[in-house]
């Protein structure tokens, strides 16, 4: 599957679960599109940021 369509799937998810007030489950989600990025220092912002 194409990655930029991956990380469509994963910020809506990510939204998703945000609006359902799970807000573990969004953070998931933000780190598995933080790790399909081209950079690994977006993964450890992504970290950084949602903890």
């Amino acid at each position: 599957m194409d990655q930029e369509a991956l990380l469509l799937m994963l910020s809506y998810i990510e939204a998703e679960c945000r609006r359902l007030g799970v807000p573990e489950a969004a953070r998931h989600a933000a780190l598995a599109a933080a790790a399909l990025s081209d950079s690994p220092s977006q993964v450890l912002a992504a970290t950084i940021t949602l903890q």
